[in-house]
């Protein structure tokens, strides 16, 4: 399956070097690119045979493979009561562990509902992981009604996230975490302490 993500975002991932050279998508050409995912988001999150980490670490590789103005794309699992970890991601390092409550990911964790920051420079809860980062979405994702993850996707463009992107990527994550409740999450989300 590897073979045709990548035949067919190749050009994305070839396009996303240096803060420079990225540009921003039109909204059709958004809609296009989730449209072509979907199926492959699909047959991940269906193929019963991956583990939570390598299906988590497929979706984002296409997410990211596929957005050129994707800066870092992750989840950011649940191992306890109140905290994230990091992984699987792509992009530059991310933060090892946030608190619930502490920066964007954390109050999405907390509040249990789609954030989009346009500029996070400007954003007083905001963790610097990267000062290349300018904008960026977080998506909670549940297994059944409980908080497994959040999704959080970063762009060096300001304002690179719309309604439109919340959607798609809610659908995305609603997928994850119905594949998710089909696995075996020890190791992987713990939901308590």
């Amino acid at each position: 399956m590897a073979e045709p993500i990548n035949a067919l975002f190749g050009t994305a991932a070839a396009r996303d070097g240096a803060a420079g050279s990225v540009v921003a998508l039109s909204k059709d050409e958004k809609v296009a690119i989730y449209a072509a995912l979907d199926p492959f988001i699909h047959d991940l999150c269906g193929d019963d045979r991956l583990s939570p980490l390598a299906m988590m670490d497929l979706v984002v590789g296409a997410l990211h493979n596929a957005f050129a103005p994707f800066f870092w794309t992750g989840f950011y699992r649940r191992i306890g009561a109140a905290e994230l970890e990091v992984g699987p991601s792509q992009g530059t390092l991310g933060c090892s562990h946030i608190a619930f409550g502490r920066g964007v990911c954390g109050t999405v964790a907390v509040r249990q509902q789609t954030r989009i920051v346009d500029d996070v420079h400007a954003e007083p809860n905001h963790i610097a992981c990267d000062s290349a980062s300018r904008s960026e979405i977080v998506v909670p994702v549940f297994v059944g009604d409980r908080l497994a993850a959040v999704l959080d996707v970063d762009s060096t463009l300001p304002a690179a996230f719309s309604d439109m992107d919340q959607v798609h990527l809610e659908q995305i994550c609603a997928k994850v975490g119905s594949a998710l409740a089909r696995r075996d999450l020890r190791g992987v989300i713990a939901f308590e302490d």
